[in-house]
């Protein structure tokens, strides 16, 4: 059967056809972007470039008159050159012990013993990319743990400071709690940094991630695997709007099936 285009009722039917599926198809691409829509990860640290590795040393006094502090070595992202420092800050009962520490490969790696604790120390001093917001996109950082765990208290500290070009400084801290046997993906929003706002992410010049900041938690042993990053929680509708999205085809297809449109002469 063809359309008589001539006939304005045949021409009123294929229009309201043609706009059911323009606005199906609409809705259905609205739903989709939203879905897939998420910035793309800011890389600070992918721990590719190896440090010299420490085994079986320590100190039984604090201040630590010799933490473990290699050379400075490329993050290979945003973060531009890092120094990396595992530092004694309480003596403890027992004689301090670092098992093992070091970066490389893709692995940040500490394991320490006895009760005396560690601080652990990731400094960029001059960032080489200054926006961490991927054009005002990402909304926190994302730290990888393969695991996490302290001595005492079953959290670990954290405390992140950045500094922006301008020389506004903010603090993130919080306590991480202890993921001993399995992964831990540890988030900290931008707009929980006391000092800054989130959007001046985009312009940040300095940064420091400490972990076990004093020693509180006693020991530590962690593992991370995977680039430090920034990022966001992928924008997923709500699952309202989706009903509401699926609720308007419904309607759309009822009506349709509803309106008897006179035939189109041939």
């Amino acid at each position: 059967m063809f359309f008589n285009t001539n006939d304005p009722g045949c021409g009123d039917a294929v229009r309201r056809r043609l706009r059911w599926v323009v606005n199906t198809a609409t809705a259905f691409c609205m739903l989709f972007l939203a879905v897939d829509a998420q910035a793309a990860p800011v890389i600070v640290d992918d721990f590719e470039n190896p440090t010299p590795m420490a085994f079986g040393f320590g100190h039984p006094v604090t201040p630590d008159p010799n933490p473990f502090a290699p050379p400075a070595a490329p993050s290979n992202g945003a973060g531009g050159m890092r120094t990396f420092v595992v530092e004694w800050v309480s003596a403890g009962a027992d004689i301090p012990l670092l098992n093992s520490a070091g970066i490389g490969e893709g692995t940040v790696l500490i394991n320490t013993a006895g009760s005396p604790a560690v601080e652990v120390t990731f400094s960029y001093p001059s960032l080489a990319i200054n926006d961490l917001t991927d054009g005002g996109l990402n909304d926190m950082f994302l730290i990888p743990f393969v695991f996490i765990e302290g001595g005492t208290l079953g959290t670990t500290s954290i405390e992140i400071t950045a500094k922006t070009s301008g020389g506004d400084v903010g603090v993130y801290t919080d306590d991480i709690f202890e993921s001993p046997g399995s992964p831990l993906d540890y988030f900290a929003p931008f707009d929980e940094f006391v000092g800054i706002d989130p959007s001046d992410f985009s312009d940040i010049d300095m940064l420091t991630i400490i972990i076990n900041k004093d020693g509180l938690s006693g020991n530590l042993d962690m593992q991370i695997d995977d680039p430090i990053v920034t990022t966001r929680v992928a924008s997923a509708p709500e699952p309202a709007s989706i009903v509401l999205v699926f609720m308007g085809l419904g309607a759309g297809l009822t009506l349709r099936r509803r309106r008897r449109l006179r035939p189109c002469p041939i």
